[in-house]
C-alpha cells in the first residue's frame, strides 16, 4: 500500500501491484509461480485485485497458463 497525506486531512491510499508477485510478499519468486500454478491446478483462483493483476502478466485480464509460463521465462532469464 502507498498512502498520501495532504495537510492532515486528506489521505489517499493505493494498492499497488508488483510484476509477478502473487503471494504478496513484495517479492517476485518461485514462491509466485508456485501460486499461480496450483490455484490453476485446483481450479482455485487468485484473490485480491492487486494479486490478479500481478499474475497476469500477459496482459488479457485473466490469469492463465500462458501467465505461468511467461512469469518461469521471465524469472529464468533475470536469473542467470
Amino acid at each position: 500500500k502507498i498512502k498520501i497525506v495532504f495537510d492532515e486531512d486528506i489521505t489517499y491510499e493505493y494498492k499497488v501491484s508488483v510484476y509477478g508477485d502473487t503471494n504478496g510478499d513484495g517479492l517476485y519468486d518461485i514462491k509466485d509461480i508456485s501460486l499461480v500454478t496450483k490455484s490453476l491446478i485446483k481450479n482455485d483462483l487468485i484473490t485480491g485485485l492487486e494479486f490478479v493483476y500481478a499474475g497476469d502478466v500477459n496482459g488479457d485480464e485473466k490469469v492463465s497458463l500462458a501467465d505461468v509460463v511467461k512469469l518461469t521465462r521471465d524469472f529464468i532469464s533475470s536469473n542467470k
